[in-house]
């Protein structure tokens, strides 16, 4: 499965408008991100005993920092490249949407598009650090599937946003918003609006992602998706084991400056 670039439909980025001079390649672009919005906390503190009461580490609080994560950190990203992010969600209405949407208007994202469900907690990733090293993380979400009502006014967004944006990115992290109607939905307004669609995936099962342009998953993805051991130049014949034929390409990520076209 060959990489084509540039994609040839309205609107899409080529690779050779990136160039060393220009930091802010996105300018001007529009991109709909659609997917799971994460909140990422990390407490800080310093560790000096363990508790007598288990073999753990007592951890003596000092700060609390906040960013984006899952899609939202994608959206975070499209901003700092110069493009203008609309990002669809689901968050709760709880004090971590609040928290949540301080730090989205910090990095220059809009939380307009995120839709609130009063029954489900914003998902936050809560991760204990302490001497440059990550004790625990805590995950406070429910992944169960999307009431109706709010599945509804996701794809609504979804169509109206769509033939407003340049590119579409679907952004996957296995916290329910991307369920196979959603992206179904996602992917033919993108068609129908003459629009390339990336998305980065999670399970094993790619045919939901049926009518992509690119998938990117990462190492471990690759790996559980087409069943065979991924490593560092070798089996690269995996890209035949992904049952995805109608994807124009496929990238993925072998570490953290490596991709590896298929």
């Amino acid at each position: 499965m060959p990489v084509v670039s540039p994609l040839p439909r309205k609107g899409a980025i080529a690779l050779s408008e990136l160039s060393e001079q220009d930091l802010r390649p996105l300018k001007g672009r529009r991109v709909l991100i659609v997917g799971d919005l994460i909140l990422d906390h990390y407490l800080w503190g310093e560790v000096e005993r363990t508790t007598p009461e288990a073999p753990v580490p007592v951890v003596r609080h000092e700060r609390d920092s906040w960013i984006p994560g899952g899609a939202a950190n994608v959206a975070h990203n499209v901003a700092a490249l110069g493009g203008e992010p609309r990002l669809i969600g689901v968050v709760g209405k709880d004090s971590y949407f609040d928290q949540f949407r301080a730090c989205l208007r910090e990095c220059g994202v809009s939380p307009r598009y995120a839709v609130t469900d009063p029954d489900r907690p914003t998902t936050v990733k809560t991760r204990v650090v302490s001497m440059g090293q990550q004790l625990l993380r805590i995950d406070h979400e429910d992944t169960s599937p999307l009431p109706p009502a709010i599945k509804q006014r996701l794809i609504r967004i979804i169509e109206a946003e769509t033939p407003n944006c340049q590119s579409v990115i679907l952004s996957d992290y296995a916290k329910g918003a991307l369920d196979p109607e959603i992206i179904a939905a996602a992917i033919r307004a993108a068609h129908a609006a003459g629009l390339p669609v990336l998305a980065d995936p999670k399970g094993r099962d790619y045919s939901r992602y049926k009518g992509v342009d690119v998938l990117t998953p990462n190492q471990k993805e690759t790996a559980l998706a087409s069943g065979i051991s991924i490593r560092a130049g070798r089996s690269r014949s995996s890209s035949a084991r992904i049952e995805m034929p109608e994807a124009r390409a496929v990238s993925f990520w072998l570490g953290v400056s490596t991709s590896t076209p298929l």
